[in-house]
């Protein structure tokens, strides 16, 4: 765990003193460190669960997009997810896995703000507690997730995100029970452009 923090801050102080790569947004790429709270709004679980994921995701340069008459950018990058959840409420109490997905991106001609949006899924590993009835009925865990947020530039290297997320979890039926997990919440986050 000391390892993976202090990578963490190593890639973090990278991103944030690296030079422009091109002055254009989509040349860049992006690491992002986000929180939030999530709460259960269905499945089949008779347990109220509330989720603090973390999230650590790379973001590539641009994989195609568009340029809008007035300067702005419309376009699609890949995201790689490492995800780290906690579980304020719930049988379990750790789930750990990662993440796949686009992210479209509008951005504005200047490049300091955008609003974007994303969905995908991965899977992961949760501490599943076999002798509660109710829980995720093992550990092994698919999740899918869907976003839409906005992120503001704090400098030439630094952002702040806001997003609302929508996250579900299940065993995707490999073993009975499968109750699964609906969750919404927000997130907040920062950004390093490098």
């Amino acid at each position: 765990m000391v390892r993976f923090f202090t990578l963490l801050t190593f890639v973090g102080f990278l991103a944030a003193c690296s030079p422009l790569v091109g002055g254009e947004i989509g040349a860049r790429q992006f690491f992002d460190l986000e929180t939030g709270v999530l709460g259960k709004i269905g499945g089949d679980t008779p347990h109220d669960y509330v989720l603090v994921p973390t999230s650590f995701s790379w973001r590539s340069r641009e994989m195609f997009g568009w340029s809008l008459d007035d300067g702005a950018r419309l376009l699609v990058r890949n995201r790689v997810t490492l995800i780290a959840q906690a579980y304020a409420e719930g049988p379990e109490t750790i789930y750990g896995g990662f993440s796949f997905s686009p992210s479209l991106e509008y951005w504005n001609a200047a490049g300091t703000w955008s609003v974007f949006a994303g969905a995908g899924g991965g899977l992961g590993w949760l501490d599943y507690q076999e002798d509660v009835p109710g829980a995720m009925g093992q550990s092994l865990t698919l999740n899918w997730f869907g976003r839409l947020g906005v992120a503001f530039g704090v400098n030439d290297h630094m952002e702040v995100r806001l997003a609302a997320m929508f996250q579900h979890m299940s065993n995707g039926g490999m073993s009975d029970p499968n109750p699964g997990l609906d969750s919404l919440g927000g997130t907040i986050g920062l950004t390093w452009r490098f």
